[in-house]
């Protein structure tokens, strides 16, 4: 009996409505997204699991999941007892302001004055220079930045100090920070 109903079994044809009539039909189709699939579940959902560190009293002994849950105490402690806390908030929404509104209009300029240049050598040697800084790592940027910006030797110190004006020390005072990062980050 039971070679009968294998026999009816690979006698009768799949469902041409159903999945796995679907998942063999298209089976190369399927596997061609199991890498995209795997770097989603990689980057974009698996980090979810450090939200969790911001519910909890978090210890690195204990790991993630095991530091003990306090709910919203952390964020009590933030707003409340930090008299920072505002000054962060605002900072964050300004520099992230800043950086959109620049971070838009500036490349847009950029292009339509790169289109209207007529030498396509020139043309073409200015848009590989534009590229480069998506090739650097940020550890580089910040050491360019610390060039330009330092206090003893920086290009930015010695222009003002050749221009007859006093160094600045750019690293101790806030107020140069806010534009340097939207600066380098447009």
């Amino acid at each position: 009996m039971n070679a009968e109903l294998t026999a009816a079994k690979k006698e009768r044809p799949l469902n041409k409505n159903g999945f796995l009539y679907e998942m063999k039909k298209n089976r190369v189709l399927y596997l061609m997204c199991v890498p995209a699939i795997f770097l989603l579940i990689m980057f974009a959902y698996l980090p979810f699991a450090g939200i969790w560190m911001a519910f909890t009293d978090y210890n690195v002994v204990d790991g993630i999941f095991g530091s003990e849950f306090v709910g919203l105490d952390n964020f009590k402690f933030f707003f409340l007892n930090n008299s920072t806390s505002w000054k962060v908030i605002y900072n964050t929404l300004y520099i992230n302001f800043w950086g959109l509104v620049l971070g838009t209009i500036v490349p847009i300029m950029i292009a339509i004055l790169l289109n209207e240049i007529r030498r396509k050598r020139f043309k073409k040697v200015t848009q590989s220079i534009m590229f480069f800084p998506y090739f650097l790592s940020w550890v580089v940027v910040g050491a360019i930045i610390y060039g330009l910006f330092s206090s003893e030797v920086g290009v930015a110190n010695n222009v003002l100090q050749m221009l007859g004006m006093e160094r600045i020390s750019w690293y101790s005072e806030p107020k140069y920070w806010k534009p340097i990062i939207i600066l380098f980050n447009v």
